[in-house]
This record gives structure tokens, C-alpha cells and sequence, in this order.
């Protein structure tokens, strides 16, 4: 039975989960997309990098 406004086990298990899986997923699409942009507005720092 799911009890509510307690600490249980698989409240920290999803707990976990997101800060081991979820997190770090969502965090490195958003870095990605944000270096996109950066290459994006700036192509000549891109092309030299690739050199």
C-alpha cells in the first residue's frame, strides 16, 4: 500500500534512480544543445577547432 509523507524503500530507490540516471541524462542534453548553439553563433571558432 503506497503510504504518503513517509520515507519508504522505494522512495529512495526512485530517489537514486534520478539522481544516478535521470539527472545526469537531462544535464548532458542540455550542455549538448547549448554547445550547438554556441557553435552555431560563433562558426568560425568551429571550424578552427575541428583543424
Amino acid at each position: 500500500m503506497i503510504q504518503f509523507n513517509q520515507v519508504t524503500w522505494y522512495s529512495r530507490l526512485l530517489t537514486v534512480i534520478f539522481f544516478l540516471c535521470v539527472f545526469p541524462m537531462i544535464a548532458f542534453y542540455i550542455g549538448r544543445e547549448y554547445q550547438k548553439t554556441v557553435e552555431y553563433l560563433n562558426p568560425v571558432e568551429a571550424c578552427a577547432s575541428i583543424l
